[in-house]
């Protein structure tokens, strides 16, 4: 799943196009030898051959049976999807939550899509599928992140029979999906060790967030450029630089429920010349606020 294609993590999921500073999926395949090659489907961008020998088992984090309990657009135009599912059972990784989240980027509404796999693949709220996923955390989202590595991995099972691509060659029934997926897992040298970047919630005090900052100011929206249902990407004009410095209409990751014209208190990190945040709940304060002006005035009385 490709997180923004140098652009970090976040405006992938914005836009429907997965991302961190490189695509994940990009990354997973940058290595590989082209000898025998299948379609697949990789954040919109259809017909991209890889190598067939290397199997969404072997590319992923986890892999589990899981039911889709509920779906809907992530984003105003609906280039991104958010589906909630149970987890039935782990066949690979250590996964210990019950539910979670996976997005997906324009997947129901692309038909070169429906026209390769047919409609009978579509997440279904109900239905049962095996996922080949990877994860990140990010700080915009309140829980851990996953997505598909292989979009056309998708397998749905209904009593017992399996619905699928053609990624995994023929299979005719649940039993034999699970003794391929076992025998990838026992053969593959690949495996993935993937070392998530840990989110802090939040700062134990006033002075170790702003040394989690390398910048710290008071900001306005003046423009939304993309947004979802957790981030909006803002164009913003400064009203003051406190701690470092940020250039005029400089664009700034920030959470979704911030408005346009309303002024900030910032904490933050430039990554690529954008701004993010750098905790999940105290990097930011709407000005008029008392917790404004208590943070404030605790930063001034730092300098």
């Amino acid at each position: 799943m490709k997180k923004l294609i140098l652009i970090p993590l976040v405006v992938g999921l914005i836009s429907g196009v997965t991302l961190t500073t490189q695509n994940p999926m990009k990354q997973a395949h940058s290595h590989l030898d082209t000898t025998k090659k299948v379609r697949y489907f990789d954040a919109g961008e259809l017909n991209t051959e890889i190598d067939q020998l290397i199997s969404p088992v072997e590319s992923s984090e986890y892999v589990i049976k899981a039911r889709l309990l509920d779906k809907k657009p992530a984003n105003s135009d609906g280039s991104l999807y958010e589906y909630k599912f149970s987890v039935l059972e782990t066949l690979k990784g250590e996964m210990t939550e019950n539910e979670i989240n996976v997005f997906e980027s324009g997947f129901e509404f692309s038909e070169e899509i429906l026209d390769s796999i047919g409609e009978r693949l579509l997440f279904e709220t109900g239905s049962d599928y095996y996922l080949f996923l990877e994860s990140w955390e990010d700080e915009y989202y309140p829980t851990t992140i996953y997505t598909n590595v292989f979009k056309d991995a998708i397998i749905k099972v209904e009593d017992e029979l399996i619905y699928q691509t053609e990624m995994f060659g023929k299979l005719n029934n649940e039993a034999e999906l699970v003794n391929k997926i076992d025998t990838y897992m026992k053969k593959s040298n690949n495996k993935i060790k993937k070392i998530h970047k840990k989110i802090k919630n939040k700062a134990k005090d006033i002075n170790e967030l702003s040394s989690l900052s390398d910048y710290i100011g008071i900001v306005k929206p003046i423009e939304v450029i993309q947004e979802n249902d957790y981030i909006k990407v803002v164009r913003v004009s400064i009203t003051k630089n406190i701690i470092g410095k940020l250039q005029k209409d400089s664009l700034v990751y920030l959470p979704n429920d911030v408005d346009v014209n309303q002024e900030y208190l910032i904490f933050g990190n430039l990554e690529e010349g954008v701004l993010k945040i750098n905790t999940r709940e105290d990097s930011i304060y709407e000005k008029g606020t008392e917790e404004f002006d208590k943070v404030y005035n605790d930063i001034s009385n730092l300098q």
